[in-house]
């Protein structure tokens, strides 16, 4: 069971140290829904998240991925 799991974070270049970046990105769709704008919901995490800017870019984008199973 766990053999597929790792596979699954392998085959679309998943990593574990991603998971500590969720609440962000929720947080990142729940202010859009809100219609706040994306410039100031990245600098707001940014500064909350302690990570710059183009991280914040990086890692929504990658959270909007879809995965290959």
């Amino acid at each position: 069971m766990n053999e597929q799991l790792f596979q699954l974070l392998r085959d679309n270049n998943i990593d574990t140290k991603d998971i500590q970046y969720i609440p962000m990105v929720e947080e990142f769709r729940k202010m859009k829904s809100k219609k706040h704008k994306v410039a100031y919901i990245v600098y707001y995490l940014s500064g909350k998240y302690n990570i710059t800017e183009r991280g914040v870019y990086k890692i929504v984008r990658r959270f909007g991925e879809r995965i290959k199973v």
